[in-house]
């Protein structure tokens, strides 16, 4: 079984994964995230994979998720049996 729920990805290659600072200047390259307030150097969208692993966390732990039932597929075709 999986989990999926949705989470903001705004500002999230911008967003420190140490301190959670934002910031554009953190953003030194494409491949490169460097935090102006606190030094941590990353892969750029390893940093920004790890804020929204972060937001989804605390999403869960704040209960704000909402699990919805999963529908059941019919049959085409199928005649029920009494």
């Amino acid at each position: 079984n999986k989990l999926a729920f949705g989470v903001p990805a705004a500002y999230s290659s911008q967003t420190c994964a140490q301190c959670g600072h934002v910031g554009a200047d953190s953003r030194v390259s494409q491949a490169l995230f460097r935090c102006v307030a606190c030094g941590h150097e990353d892969n750029a969208d390893h940093n920004a994979s790890c804020v929204i692993a972060a937001r989804g966390v605390a999403q869960l732990r704040a209960g704000v998720v909402v699990f919805k039932r999963k529908k059941t597929a019919r049959v085409r075709g199928r005649k029920d049996t009494v």
